[in-house]
């Protein structure tokens, strides 16, 4: 269902509401405290909302500052704040992946080739800070990870059949208010049946669990994003599952149908908690919203947000953050597109245009990776200690 003008500019004004709102209540929270010094106000409201390695420079500023930005706490408390996409994760031939941080001051990571894991991996999803890799040795092996402080995991063994034509998905929702960190991996394997079937790892219970829900061949999945602790993933017919680790329940949505005639030309995006899809055809990009129940129940609605012309052949990224941004590239940038103006930037140039298949969207962020042992001969425990 489409937007009129009237309802867009509506909407445009209630936006700009919210925003005048939420600056009003951040501008009298610092007036309350006048007289605290501004050092102190900075530390405490705005390094929060930065990725990690402007705050690893900040760290020399002071003893204060140090100790506070190497506190457990701070780091919880970034990993619930800071939401804002950082860099992409590209897969390429070879089971190799490639990473273009969007600002490389702000956005890049110590090792992007993750020598620090103890197989050689590849980067198969990521969720806000955490990010799965497969080891390309032995593809049953999992780890999880945390690229910007290089701590990570290593889960246990999942099933055999997952290295021939395994996908995963990535759940992770930080709180402010939940200190535990923790996450679904979804994997997606092909049975000797020609269905898709789902094996799920819960942090919680530090356990692999087969899911009773199946999906048709036919809906292969290609990549992921998480919304609302759902994971979702565009299908090959013109679908998106979603698959809710909690009740372990998968519905399927029908896409808009501008976006399926886009040849394939269409990706999915986690936008400030909202499923979206970014659709690109016949140099016109739009962006469709669809409301999280209704991807709960089924019975999904889809409204364009956004349709923006433009030159050469945009090709859509999967994305997650906390802006109404789309991202999409064009030949060899990385072009961002604000759903509420329909303006676009070059946010990124030099990207690896050769024989990449999907993105995978990486938030940089402090959020500790939770750690298992599974008792004498623990992996984990012989990987760390020795």
């Amino acid at each position: 269902m489409e937007e009129s003008g009237d309802d867009n500019r509506a909407r445009r004004r209630a936006l700009r509401g919210a925003d005048r709102e939420r600056l009003l209540r951040y501008v009298a929270s610092i007036l309350e405290h006048q007289n605290t010094p501004l050092r102190d106000v900075v530390r405490d409201r705005v390094l929060p909302r930065l990725p990690v390695q402007p705050l690893r420079r900040f760290r020399s500023v002071s003893r204060s500052w140090h100790a506070s930005l190497s506190s457990p706490f701070f780091a919880h408390t970034q990993s619930a704040t800071h939401r804002s996409l950082s860099g992409f994760f590209f897969f390429l031939p070879r089971c190799l992946s490639y990473y273009l941080p969007l600002d490389p001051r702000a956005g890049s990571i110590p090792d992007p080739a993750f020598f620090f894991l103890p197989d050689t991996v590849s980067v198969v999803a990521s969720c806000n800070g955490l990010v799965a890799c497969r080891s390309s040795i032995d593809p049953s092996r999992y780890y999880i990870s945390n690229p910007a402080t290089m701590d990570w995991t290593a889960l246990p063994r999942t099933l055999p059949h997952h290295a021939a034509e395994g996908f995963a998905a990535l759940v992770f929702q930080p709180s402010a208010l939940d200190f535990s960190a923790d996450y679904h991996l979804v994997c997606v394997c092909v049975c000797p049946s020609g269905t898709l079937s789902l094996h799920v790892f819960s942090s919680a219970l530090s356990a692999w669990r087969p899911s009773d829900a199946a999906v048709p061949k036919a809906r292969e999945p290609w990549s992921s994003v998480a919304v609302g602790g759902l994971a979702c993933w565009p299908n090959r017919d013109g679908s998106v599952s979603s698959y809710d680790p909690i009740t372990d329940k998968v519905t399927v949505i029908i896409m808009p149908p501008p976006a399926l005639e886009t040849a394939g030309r269409w990706e999915l995006a986690e936008m400030g908690g909202n499923l979206c899809c970014v659709a690109a055809k016949q140099g016109t990009v739009e962006v469709w919203s669809a409301t999280t129940t209704a991807a709960i129940g089924g019975g999904a609605t889809w409204r364009r947000l956004a349709s923006v012309g433009m030159a050469g052949e945009p090709q859509p990224m999967a994305s997650e953050g906390k802006e109404d941004r789309a991202v999409v590239c064009v030949g060899d940038q990385v072009v961002a597109i604000d759903v509420g103006s329909g303006e676009w930037r070059v946010v990124r140039d030099g990207l690896v245009t050769m024989g990449w298949d999907a993105c995978v969207p990486y938030i940089s962020s402090l959020v500790a990776v939770k750690e298992f042992c599974y008792g004498s001969g623990c992996y984990t425990c012989r990987l760390h200690c020795g």
